[in-house]
């Protein structure tokens, strides 16, 4: 199996989405260290991030929110947060129909406040 940018990227956000557990995602660490191949384009990355994630679970390496910030900036991709107060309903898709918090790059923060919506996106 050949672990892309991509697939890791996506298992990255699928942690921060709620999607997969942190021992999931660092036993799935653990295993593609030992048994696949890195797509070669990326292998430098690849291998750095996923050897960060497999020691994710030794309490003197433990993980930051900072630290998949960085990880998904590496890969390509930007987090966006969507903030609204909690009376608010927030609407889950984007204007696209896409559930991802994540997007590819430009990197650059984007800061806008809705009025009407009373809410603040970054």
């Amino acid at each position: 199996m050949i672990i892309t940018r991509k697939q890791l990227a996506q298992k990255l956000m699928d942690y921060l989405l709620h999607r997969t557990t942190f021992n999931d995602l660092v036993d799935w660490a653990e295993l593609v260290m030992m048994d696949a191949e890195f797509e070669e384009q990326h292998f430098e990355l690849i291998r750095e991030i996923i050897s960060r994630l497999g020691v994710g679970d030794v309490r003197l390496f433990g993980m930051t929110f900072e630290d998949y910030e960085e990880f998904l900036s590496k890969l390509g991709y930007r987090i966006h947060f969507t903030f609204a107060e909690k009376e608010k309903e927030m609407p889950w898709k984007s204007e696209h129909g896409q559930h991802s918090i994540i997007n590819e790059l430009p990197r650059m923060p984007i800061y806008e406040t809705n009025q009407i919506a009373n809410t603040t996106a970054w």
